[in-house]
């Protein structure tokens, strides 16, 4: 997609020797039916931009793809990789399906311009599949009509039981009022018929 770059942003990008480059990104996600953004930056320490009264964003172990574009400069695809060593993005993606149609913003600056709030380029993109494993998070992203143009099932294939215990999916209807959702524990409750998981690589779940 085509990329609005400030004059500050050029000329520093022009330089011999340049400042540190930093990435910043705005991820958006759901929770309780509300939409929310989390705020990372690929840098040694948190950011904020523009650096008088901005957004806050948190150093976090982040980092992209490189970017191709076609000749009308539209950006083809994007992976974004993201430490999952507080399993906290990865439990969004568990519960919510893997942000298929989220946004995604990528703010790249640089660490001696971050008093000025147009020194930066942005690009934009919108969630079209990911997948979790044990160390990092996978977004692959691509520009918004890529997204909304194809359809494809939303269907996560994890190894726990996808139902909220007790509910009409889940079936069971017995004194117990705890479940880890896993197939032991199904199995236990004598309820495996209605077990809502799949069996896979534990190590990795994917989202189509």
């Amino acid at each position: 997609m085509p990329k609005t770059v400030s004059a500050a942003f050029i000329s520093e990008k022009n330089k011999l020797t340049t400042s540190q480059v930093i990435h910043l990104y705005e991820i958006e996600y759901s929770s309780g039916g509300s939409l929310y953004w989390q705020y990372l930056a690929n840098y040694d320490q948190n950011v904020v931009f523009p650096a008088s009264g901005g957004q806050t964003y948190y150093r976090y172990p982040i980092n992209h793809s490189a970017v191709s574009e076609n000749r009308e400069g539209q950006v083809d695809q994007v992976t974004i990789s993201v430490a999952n060593i507080d399993r906290v993005l990865g439990s969004q993606m568990e519960e919510y399906g893997g942000f298929r149609g989220r946004k995604i913003n990528i703010k790249t600056v640089f660490a001696n311009q971050l008093d000025d709030e147009d020194a930066y380029i942005q690009e934009k993109y919108m969630i079209d599949s990911g997948s979790v494993g044990e160390d990092a998070c996978q977004l692959v992203c691509t520009s918004r009509m890529d997204v909304m143009e194809v359809v494809i099932p939303r269907c996560r294939f994890l190894n726990m039981c996808r139902w909220q215990f007790k509910s009409t999916e889940c079936g069971y209807v017995g004194e117990e009022t705890t479940c880890n959702k896993s197939f032991a524990r199904c199995r236990e409750l004598e309820n495996q018929e209605r077990f809502g998981g799949f069996f896979v690589d534990t190590r990795r779940k994917m989202w189509f």
